[in-house]
């Protein structure tokens, strides 16, 4: 995938603008997806998640958040975790714990959570890492 800074630097707090960058990009998702590619694996995720292709598809993007996960991706992981904990998908809220503590503990950024206006958690990743200092024993 490449990278455009054009594309990098729109609002991706908009959720219409992050629809019509994601369904521009689908063929180019998909391929890298094919390839093995974690981040696009996620990104495909967020396509089938949403209801940017038509209904969601939550099975497909759980499959799509579990390759993105496997392939070392954190926010993938989050996108995991997250699904589950909105009790869609096959994994359990224990297991969506884990898999937001994995996720803080190997991306080294402090995970952010907050609670969804239909009474879900949501968790997201810091943008900076943190430090954490080790005290001497």
């Amino acid at each position: 995938m490449s990278d455009n800074n054009e594309q990098s630097n729109r609002n991706e707090n908009d959720p219409e603008e992050m629809k019509v960058i994601y369904l521009s990009r689908k063929a180019e998702f998909e391929a890298a997806a094919a390839a093995g590619n974690a981040t696009a694996c996620r990104l495909l995720g967020n396509m089938y998640y949403h209801d940017w292709l038509g209904e969601p598809d939550y099975d497909r993007a759980e499959e799509l958040y579990q390759r993105s996960a496997d392939g070392g991706d954190p926010v993938g992981k989050l996108c995991l975790a997250n699904l589950w904990l909105e009790g869609r998908g096959h994994g359990t809220q224990s297991e969506a714990l884990t898999l937001v503590s994995e996720c803080a503990r190997e991306s080294g950024r402090v995970v952010i959570r907050h609670e969804n206006p239909d009474g879900t958690l949501h968790y997201a990743l810091s943008a900076t890492q943190r430090t954490i200092p080790v005290r001497k024993r």
